[in-house]
């Protein structure tokens, strides 16, 4: 089986008035950087937290890589770099004592963990691990629980706005070490952020999700395909003089609208033609 694959997903929160999700059929392909797309309270926390085995209550299949599983068949937790919730910050540890922390959960060793943190640490600015949590502004706070979702190496990233509080250029610098671990690593990365340009600029794969229903999905290379036409005219002219000067000459047209050419139109236009957005 290729990737991560969800059938019919369906979930409701115990006091829930209606499901949070709804029949939700996803693939997110192995070692794409898959872009998680959606309004606010759309379903897309939920569906990282159902993929993490946070909830066990739900219809519909789950399906990941044998690579991603455990002895038991399950995600493998001890392989996932994740950011979906703020997991503490225990302000009296310093950067390394709270890394280390969280790699003793999944049964990581010290020198694993510190194998891996030192260049990461330097590719983000983060300020010396020696460092109390407490000292650190809000942007170097988000850098550490990147830092944390990096450290043991994961086989899977599940990232929930990892540009939070950042300045622009830390988060280039966060999309630029995503992708490059991607790659180098050949990890899948499931990401959320409303920073649709940026995102777009990086991510493989989109799914776009509104009221816990997925209404596209598709490659981001697929976006671009479609051929646009630039006219630039003398003076205004409208669309049906247009239309009507071409079918003078015998090219007919079907439709005339404005191309869809990226996500953040795609987004922007399906969920503006969504009658209860």
């Amino acid at each position: 089986m290729e990737g991560i694959v969800l059938k019919d997903l369906t979930f409701a929160y115990p006091k829930g008035k209606s499901n949070t999700l709804n029949q939700v059929n996803l693939k997110i392909p192995e070692g794409s950087f898959f872009a998680l797309v959606g309004p606010n309270g759309a379903g897309k926390t939920t569906l990282m937290r159902l993929l993490l085995g946070r909830f066990q209550k739900y219809s519909g299949t789950i399906e990941v890589p044998h690579s991603f599983k455990n002895s038991k068949g399950a995600l493998d937790l001890s392989k996932c770099g994740v950011l979906i919730e703020n997991p503490g910050i225990y302000p009296k540890l310093t950067i390394e004592e709270y890394i280390h922390f969280f790699g003793k959960l999944y049964n990581h060793t010290h020198n694993f963990i510190n194998e891996n943190i030192d260049k990461i640490i330097d590719v983000l600015g983060i300020p010396p691990k020696s460092t109390p949590i407490e000292e650190l502004s809000l942007g170097n706070r988000q850098k550490v629980q990147l830092l944390r979702a990096f450290s043991i190496k994961p086989r899977l990233l599940i990232l929930d706005e990892p540009v939070s509080n950042l300045d622009p250029l830390s988060r280039e610098k966060v999309w630029e070490l995503i992708e490059n671990y991607r790659k180098n690593e050949g990890v899948t990365a499931i990401v959320c952020s409303h920073i649709l340009k940026e995102l777009e600029e990086k991510a493989t794969h989109y799914g776009i999700i509104h009221h816990g229903s997925i209404i596209q999905q598709g490659q981001i290379s697929d976006l671009k395909k479609d051929l646009m036409l630039t006219l630039e005219l003398e003076e205004n002219i409208s669309i049906e003089k247009i239309k009507n000067a071409l079918a003078k000459e015998g090219i007919k047209i079907k439709s005339l609208s404005p191309l869809q050419k990226n996500l953040t139109e795609v987004y922007q236009n399906l969920l503006k033609n969504s009658k209860d957005f």
